[in-house]
């Protein structure tokens, strides 16, 4: 149940987040609006983990863990960010964010092939449904 809770509350928040996102855009260079989003969420990351006390987590760090989170960071909280604000700025902000919700068919076709998990037939469903829908987006 406590899963449930956080997904909806991820969802809340997703679905909440490009609207302000598109209202910030409105004067604001992309560039300029991740760097503003980055720097914001770094100071209260920093906060929170100094007013916890987990800060301490670092020291446990391994090279090849620092190294893939920055991975993920750098596609997600980066390159992904900036494509999203740029589309964001110039597009409707309901077709962009139905297009880049089809990012899941990626993770689930490259879990399969890099992470050799398994790919079941609901979950393969789930992906032409979709693409279908993002087809349908586009036209």
């Amino acid at each position: 149940m406590e899963v449930i809770v956080y997904l909806l509350l991820a969802v809340l928040f997703w679905g909440v987040a490009p609207i302000f996102g598109k209202l910030g855009l409105m004067e604001v260079n992309p560039l300029t609006a991740i760097s503003i989003r980055s720097f914001g969420i770094s100071l209260i990351l920093l906060a929170v983990l100094v007013f916890t006390g987990q800060w301490q987590g670092f020291r446990e760090l391994n090279t090849r863990s620092a190294g893939l989170v920055l991975a993920e960071g750098v596609c997600a909280g980066l390159l992904g960010h900036f494509a999203y604000y740029y589309a964001l700025k110039v597009g409707e902000v309901s077709e962009t964010i139905l297009l880049t919700r089809a990012a899941p068919v990626v993770t689930v076709f490259l879990s399969y092939v890099l992470l050799g998990e398994r790919l079941t037939t609901l979950q393969l469903g789930g992906m032409v449904l979709i693409i279908a829908g993002s087809v349908l987006m586009i036209l």
